[in-house]
């Protein structure tokens, strides 16, 4: 076991890493532990303590008897307030009597997929809460026992009598329809009279992107990205951007924080100990919630500190993704 730790006061840091390897006449067992601790109490207040940690943990183990298991995982967990919170992802393989099983699992209140290489950066795929968003899907084939489905595209449709009482479907062509109730999920209507529309939450969502490219000194050049965008109606906004930051010169202090700001207010921020040549010492990946964002055009930016001295190069991405009512 190897334990790096730092103290001041109440306030701790802690790196601890521990290997276990063991064998007998009938198995062998590899275990390590890599864990990274921080930790800050206030003295006047409980409720202000906070600790976060993270561990990566990986085992395997053989038997004689013919069962194996394999398993890495890695927890991030923080404590605030006195609640914890946590997010972790898992890999594991397991044979045992004849049976093997593979899983992968991940835990957290948002899982999303990012594809940043594209014209656009895309969130192809997100997971919200109990919600599941795809921009695209290509499936062989399925079984649907029910579908609520936005767009229909069918080379071919065979059927001896198509009858409902009620059909879900996003997009409906048709010459005449004579509908007493409809459900739907995305319309493109021209011209259309309403007496009375409800919309549900979620009901409505719109997403946009850009790419990170930047170039900037002390006081030189444009050191911010934005994205305008418009909210049909009140609604949130999920927001994630990622970036890598190297400079031209050995080292060059920061003027501040990487502050992301809606319509002028600060709503998250990262921190930049000091731009180095090596990019790797700047990678950072961060989303943020924004709630109640009224009706209307808003702005969203994302503000670099300037050097002292020297050019800063930064690439990454910003995404954004609205729910209204």
């Amino acid at each position: 076991m190897r334990t790096l730790t730092a103290k001041v006061g109440e306030n701790a840091g802690l790196i601890r890493e521990e290997s276990e390897a063991r064998a007998d006449d009938v198995s062998a067992l590899g275990t390590r532990i890599t864990s990274v601790q921080a930790s800050v109490k206030d003295a006047t207040d409980k409720a202000n303590d906070a600790f976060a940690a993270v561990e990566e943990t990986s085992s395997a183990i053989a038997k004689l008897d013919g069962n194996v298991a394999a398993m890495w995982n890695v927890r991030a967990g923080v404590t605030v307030g006195g609640r914890y919170y946590a997010a972790s992802i898992g890999l594991g393989v397991e044979s045992s009597g004849g049976v093997t099983e593979t899983q992968f699992l991940v835990a957290a209140d948002r899982f999303a997929v990012i594809h940043p290489n594209g014209p656009q950066v895309v969130t192809p795929f997100v997971i919200q809460g109990s919600q599941v968003f795809m921009n695209q899907a290509l499936i062989g084939t399925a079984w649907i026992k029910n579908a609520n489905i936005d767009t229909l595209d069918a080379g071919k449709i065979t059927t001896g009598t198509m009858s409902a009482d009620r059909i879900d479907v996003g997009t409906f062509n048709a010459k005449v329809a004579n509908i007493d109730q409809a459900y739907i999920r995305s319309a493109n209507i021209q011209s259309a009279q309403i007496g009375t529309l409800h919309l549900q939450n979620g009901a409505v969502t719109a997403g946009n992107a850009v790419a990170i490219n930047l170039g900037f000194g002390q006081g030189s050049n444009d050191n911010a990205v934005q994205i305008n965008f418009t909210m049909p109606a009140a609604g949130n906004a999920i927001i994630n951007y990622d970036f890598a930051a190297r400079c031209d010169s050995a080292s060059a202090l920061p003027s501040g924080q990487v502050r992301l700001l809606l319509d002028g207010n600060l709503i998250s921020r990262a921190a930049i100990i000091l731009y180095t040549q090596d990019e790797r010492d700047n990678m950072k990946s961060m989303t943020a919630i924004a709630t109640g964002i009224g009706a209307g055009a808003h702005t969203l930016r994302l503000e670099f500190p300037r050097p002292n001295g020297g050019t800063v190069w930064v690439t990454g991405s910003l995404a954004l993704i609205s729910f209204v009512r």
